[in-house]
C-alpha cells in the first residue's frame, strides 16, 4: 500500500501513467490546460515520454521519479507531463523529432524541457539521477536569468519540426523498375547472409522488409532473396527472440545473434511476424513456419487476449524488479523439473553452452528448431512434453505487467494478421477471432462520424490518427466477403471519413492528425516506415484493394497519387519504405483482383490458398451480391472465375488451373475482355 498521496495521473487509464501516479512528481496529463496553466505560472514545461513496457523508463522511475529531492526541484521550476507514447503518437513525434534534432538520437524515456506554449528547447533519453539534478538546476538558473537564450533555441528546433513534418511535393512521376532494381541491390550489401536480418546490432525483426522482398524475389526470381529470407526467419525463430515455451516474439535483440532479447513482448511485433511466418509457410511449406505462425496465435490469444475479444498492448520486460526473469532458467531448475530428460532438454535448447546469458541465467535458443517438422517423432514428442513442464512452472512465477489498454491500429494490425493466417491455414478459428475484434473496434470505439484511439474500462477515448483509420480500413478490406460483406461496407464509410479529415490535397498524402484536432507546432505527414509500417503507406495499400473492389475510380487516383509522391524516396531508401514497395509492385508489376462466383466458392479458395500468390487479390460470394464486384456475374449452377485489373476483366472459366494459366500470360488480349464501369 502506497502511503503518498497521488498525483493528477490518478484519473487515467493508461497503466503506463498510473504506475506514476503515487510519484512524488506533481506529474500533468497532457491537455490544453497545462499551457494556460505554466503561462500563469511562468514556468517551462517538462515533458517526460513513456510506454508500460519500457525497462528504461522503469530504471528512471525508480531511480529518479520516486525521490523526494528530485521531485522537489521539478515541481518547484516546472509543470511537469507525463504522456504515454501509446496513447499519444502525435506528441511523441513531435518531441522525438526534437530531440533527435538537438541529440542525435532518440529513444525512451524521451525528457524534453519546452517554452509555456510547448516549443522545445532542450531533451534527451535516460539520465541517471545525479545527472537529472544537475540539468534541472542548470535550466531553472537559465530560465530566470537569460530566458531569451531558450526562447531563441526553442524557435530554431520548432523551426526545424516544421520543415520535417512538411508535407512533400506533389508529383505524379513513377520510379522506374530499374530504380528499384538498384535499390534492392543496394539493400543487399547490408543483408547478414550468417545470422539473418540487417548487419548491425541490435536486431529488430522487420516485417516489412521480408514482406516486400518475399513479392520482390516472386516476381523476380531472385534465389539470393529467397535464401535470406528464409535465413532470417529460420534464425529469428531459433533465437531468444522467440519464446521457445509461450510463443511470440520479444520487441528486438540486443545483439547481432537474436539471442539476448529486450524481453517486452508487444502486439504489434507479434501480429506482424504472425502475418510473415504465414505468409514464408505459403510460399516454402517449411513446416517450422506454421508452427512459428502457431504458437505466436496462441500467444496472442492466451495472453493479450480480453473476454471482449480485444487485443491487450504489451507485456513488461521486467518481473520483481529485474528485466527477463520471468523467461530465463538456470541448470538447477531445469534439472529439478526435468529429471532424467533435463540432459536431452538442456542440449537441444543449448543450456550452459550459447544459451549461458549472465548470473548462472540461461536464455532458451537452439541451432536445430525440429518443432513442426515431424510432430510425432520421440524426440519431438519428447520435447514438447518438457516444454510444457516448463512452461507450467513458468506460469507460477510473478508475471510480467500487463498493458491492457486496447489500441484501434494494434488491434485491427492484429486482426489482418489473423485474417491472412485463415486465409494460409483454413483455420476457421482465426477467422472468429478477427470478427470477433473488429466487432469490438466497430462497436466500442467507432460513433458516427467519429473513431477513437484506445479502449479501456468499457470506455473509448483519444480522437483516431490516421494509424487506427489505415490499419482498421485495411483489415476491414481483407476480411472475405463471402463471410460477411458488412465490413468492407464500413471500410468504405472510413475511407471517406479519413479523406474529409485527413487529406492533404497539396502532397496528395494524408496528415497524421485530423483538422479537427489542435496541432503542436505542425501537422506531420507520417510516410518513413519503421518497425511499424507508416500510416501513409498502409492506407495507399488499403484504399488501393478497396478502390479495386468497389471499382471506384477515384480511391484508385488517391492511391496512385499517394504512392507517386514517394518516387525519389523509394528508388533511394528503399529498405525505409519497403511497404511502399509493396504498393509498388502491385501498381507496376501484373497484379489482379480474382472474383469467383458460385457454390463451389470456398472449395476454390482453399485451392488457391495452395499457392502463393502474393499480386492476386481472391474475393468470392456464393450467392448472389449487390456490390459492384459481383454484380451480373452470377450464373445458375456454375462457380464463374473472373480475372481483373483495374478497368477490365477476362471471360469468365471455371477451374483454377485455368486461371492460373491466364496469371502466366501476364497480358490480355482486348478481344476475349470487357470493361467494368467505373
Amino acid at each position: 500500500m502506497n502511503n503518498r498521496l497521488p498525483n493528477q495521473l490518478i484519473h487515467e487509464v493508461s497503466p503506463y501513467l498510473l504506475q506514476h501516479a503515487y510519484n512524488p512528481v506533481d506529474w500533468h496529463p497532457w491537455s490544453d490546460d497545462i499551457f494556460t496553466l505554466a503561462a500563469r505560472e511562468n514556468k517551462p514545461l517538462l515533458i517526460s515520454i513513456g510506454y508500460a513496457a519500457c525497462h528504461w523508463c522503469h530504471v528512471m522511475e525508480k531511480e529518479t521519479f520516486t525521490q523526494t529531492e528530485a521531485a522537489l526541484l521539478m515541481n518547484s521550476s516546472f509543470i511537469n507531463i507525463k504522456v504515454d507514447r501509446e496513447e499519444r503518437p502525435d506528441i511523441d513525434q513531435v518531441y522525438m523529432v526534437a530531440v533527435q534534432m538537438m541529440r542525435g538520437q532518440g529513444g525512451w524515456p524521451l525528457n524534453v524541457f519546452a517554452l509555456p506554449d510547448g516549443r522545445p528547447f532542450f531533451g534527451g533519453t535516460y539520465f541517471p539521477n545525479s545527472q537529472w539534478k544537475d540539468l534541472l538546476q542548470q535550466i531553472t538558473a537559465i530560465w530566470r536569468s537569460r530566458p531569451g537564450e531558450l526562447i531563441r533555441t526553442a524557435e530554431e528546433v520548432s523551426e526545424g519540426i516544421a520543415t520535417a513534418f512538411q508535407p512533400l511535393n506533389k508529383t505524379t512521376n513513377s520510379p522506374a523498375q530499374s530504380s528499384i532494381n538498384e535499390a534492392v541491390t543496394r539493400w543487399k550489401n547490408n543483408f547478414d547472409m550468417a545470422e539473418g536480418g540487417m548487419m548491425k546490432a541490435p536486431k529488430f525483426p522487420m516485417p516489412s522488409h521480408h514482406l516486400f522482398l518475399l513479392r520482390y524475389q516472386q516476381i523476380f526470381g531472385d534465389k539470393d532473396i529467397l535464401d535470406f529470407i528464409k535465413l532470417s526467419l529460420t534464425k529469428m525463430a531459433s533465437g531468444g527472440i522467440y519464446d521457445h515455451l509461450g510463443g511470440g516474439f520479444a520487441r528486438y535483440s540486443t545483439d547481432a545473434n537474436w539471442k539476448v532479447p529486450h524481453f517486452e513482448k508487444m502486439l504489434y511485433d507479434n501480429a506482424q511476424m504472425l502475418w510473415l511466418y504465414s505468409e514464408a509457410w505459403q510460399l516454402t511449406r517449411t513446416n517450422k513456419y506454421k508452427y512459428v505462425a502457431y504458437s505466436t496465435i496462441s500467444f496472442i490469444l492466451n495472453e493479450l487476449s480480453s473476454d471482449e475479444g480485444g487485443f491487450y498492448s504489451s507485456l513488461d520486460a521486467d518481473s520483481e524488479g529485474e528485466e527477463g526473469k520471468y523467461y530465463v532458467w538456470t541448470e538447477r531448475e531445469i534439472d529439478e523439473a526435468l529429471g532424467e530428460d533435463a540432459a536431452f532438454f538442456k542440449q537441444y535448447y543449448e543450456v550452459g553452452n550459447k544459451g549461458y546469458w549472465e548470473d548462472d541465467k540461461n536464455i532458451l535458443l537452439t541451432n536445430s528448431f525440429t518443432e513442426g517438422q515431424d510432430p510425432q517423432a520421440e524426440d519431438n514428442i519428447k520435447l514438447s512434453a518438457c516444454r510444457h513442464k516448463l512452461l507450467t512452472i513458468r506460469q507460477k512465477r510473478p508475471r510480467p505487467s500487463l498493458d491492457d489498454k486496447i489500441m484501434t491500429s494494434w488491434n485491427a494490425m492484429t486482426s489482418a494478421a489473423l485474417i491472412e493466417a485463415y486465409k494460409v491455414f483454413g483455420e476457421e478459428e482465426f477467422l472468429l477471432a478477427a470478427a470477433r475484434n473488429l466487432d469490438l473496434l466497430l462497436a466500442g470505439l467507432r460513433a458516427p462520424g467519429r473513431l477513437y484511439h484506445r479502449y479501456k474500462n468499457g470506455k473509448a477515448g483519444i480522437p483516431a490518427f490516421l494509424e487506427d483509420y489505415a490499419w482498421l480500413i485495411h483489415a476491414l478490406t481483407s476480411f472475405p466477403l463471402r463471410m460477411d460483406d458488412s465490413y468492407i461496407r464500413q471500410a468504405k464509410l472510413l475511407v471517406e471519413e479519413v479523406i474529409e479529415k485527413f487529406y492533404d490535397p497539396a502532397s496528395g498524402l494524408f496528415f497524421f492528425t485530423s483538422s479537427e484536432e489542435n496541432v503542436i507546432i505542425s501537422r506531420k505527414t507520417e510516410v518513413e516506415d519503421n518497425v511499424i509500417p507508416s500510416s501513409n503507406a498502409v492506407l495507399a495499400r488499403a484504399i488501393h484493394h478497396l478502390g479495386l473492389l468497389f471499382s471506384d475510380s477515384n480511391l484508385l487516383e488517391i492511391s496512385s497519387g499517394m504512392l507517386a509522391a514517394m518516387t525519389v524516396r523509394l528508388g533511394e531508401h528503399l529498405p525505409y519504405y519497403s511497404y511502399w514497395g509493396i504498393s509498388y509492385l502491385e501498381h507496376t508489376q501484373p497484379f489482379y483482383t480474382l472474383v469467383i462466383c458460385g457454390e463451389k466458392t470456398e472449395e476454390i479458395v482453399r485451392e488457391l490458398s495452395q499457392s502463393y500468390l502474393p499480386g492476386l487479390l481472391i474475393e468470392g460470394s456464393i450467392q448472389a451480391s449487390n456490390l459492384p464486384l459481383f454484380k451480373d456475374r452470377f450464373v445458375e449452377g456454375k462457380t464463374l472465375l473472373y480475372l481483373c485489373t483495374a478497368t477490365e476483366c477476362l471471360l469468365p472459366v471455371e477451374t483454377v488451373p485455368d486461371v492460373l494459366r491466364l496469371i502466366e500470360r501476364k497480358g490480355y488480349s482486348s478481344e476475349t475482355s470487357f470493361n467494368i464501369s467505373l
